[in-house]
């Protein structure tokens, strides 16, 4: 990946007006292309205006997520699962943004496969 997939101007006009950019948009910017080349495993050299639109979308998603959340979470790692008593909760998540994977699922960008009888698996994660 040589360049990003988005502008400063593209990433504030996808969250609007009434939002400020973070001080470090350029890198962030930069970031959020690096990881959505890797997740769409290199298919973002394309022509079609279709998968452009949504690699520019779900680069937006993504820095909008970590505007939102802070990108420490993908930096140093989720947490693991926890317990106490009988409770469980798993707070995993990945690396990509909720929204993002939507943009680039429904793009099919980050489709692997067919697993089992007509059930698709994304990243390894049942999507039926």
């Amino acid at each position: 990946m040589n360049s990003p997939f988005i502008t400063s101007n593209e990433i504030k006009t996808w969250i609007g007006d009434s939002v400020t950019l973070a001080t470090d948009i350029d890198r962030l910017i930069l970031r959020a292309s690096e990881l959505i080349y890797r997740k769409t495993r290199h298919l973002t050299n394309t022509a079609d205006t279709t998968e452009e639109t949504a690699i520019k979308s779900a680069t937006c998603a993504q820095i909008e997520y970590w505007m939102e959340i802070d990108e420490t979470t993908d930096i140093t790692g989720p947490l693991g699962a926890m317990k106490i008593s009988d409770f469980e909760f798993n707070s995993k998540f990945g690396k990509l943004a909720p929204r993002a994977k939507e943009i680039l699922v429904d793009a099919g960008l980050l489709y692997k496969g067919v697993n089992g009888a007509g059930r698709y698996s994304i990243e390894g994660k049942d999507v039926t």
